[in-house]
């Protein structure tokens, strides 16, 4: 295994205040025309990210999401909808903004609908990918919840690509709250390599991970 890669401090730089760099990812989303409101929602998730030392996802990946809002691959100003509703699931329609938003809200919501019913789940979709899974698992710690949160990923083929490209990574992070004690958070990236071998182990793995990422 490879464990020289993202996540990992790096040996030089310059030592950023958290609270002053939240301030300078808001002035960035503002400037492509996002709201205020949410410009501060993703400093907040973004520098989170980092401080929990997921660099790969944080704020390192602003330069990238401002071209594509730049773009016009990104929606800067989505009307995040709430589609369906019931007692204890909600579906939000994200439209084509980042993920960051709709499951950060809708996160909110329905931790709510688990107090009152006992569990609940969200489902989102019609937006950019949401970073890390561990920022959503999180919110629902501070409410003493079980949570699991979960996205596919996404594909594209050209002419020349194989199958094999079919099969990247999810986000996935499972958060258990431990009473005085620190809690369980599992927040990692779900990488399922393809290999002849392997497939020939376990094709019903292979097939399972290509068809999460044609979702």
């Amino acid at each position: 295994m490879n464990f020289n890669r993202r996540n990992y401090p790096p040996t030089h730089g310059i030592r950023v205040p958290a609270e002053e760099m939240k301030q300078l990812v808001v002035n960035l989303f503002t400037k492509v025309s996002m709201s205020a409101e949410n410009a501060r929602v993703m400093a907040d998730l973004l520098v989170q990210t980092d401080l929990h030392c997921v660099f790969s996802h944080g704020t390192k990946q602003i330069a990238d999401y401002i071209g594509m809002i730049r773009d016009g691959r990104v929606n800067p100003q989505p009307k995040i909808e709430v589609v369906s509703e019931s007692k204890s699931a909600l579906v939000i329609d994200g439209d084509g903004g980042m993920g960051h938003l709709p499951c950060y809200f809708g996160t909110h919501q329905v931790i709510s609908k688990a107090k009152d019913n006992g569990c609940a789940t969200l489902t989102t979709h019609n937006h950019y990918h949401f970073g890390a899974a561990g920022k959503y698992t999180r919110i629902a710690l501070a409410h003493d919840c079980i949570s699991i949160a979960i996205s596919s990923h996404r594909i594209s083929f050209g002419r020349e690509d194989l199958v094999s490209g079919s099969t990247p990574g999810s986000p996935i992070s499972i958060a258990i709250p431990s009473g005085d004690q620190p809690p369980l958070v599992l927040d990692m990236g779900g990488v399922l390599s393809y290999n002849l071998t392997l497939f020939e182990q376990y094709p019903s793995a292979i097939f399972k991970s290509m068809g999460l990422g044609a979702v």
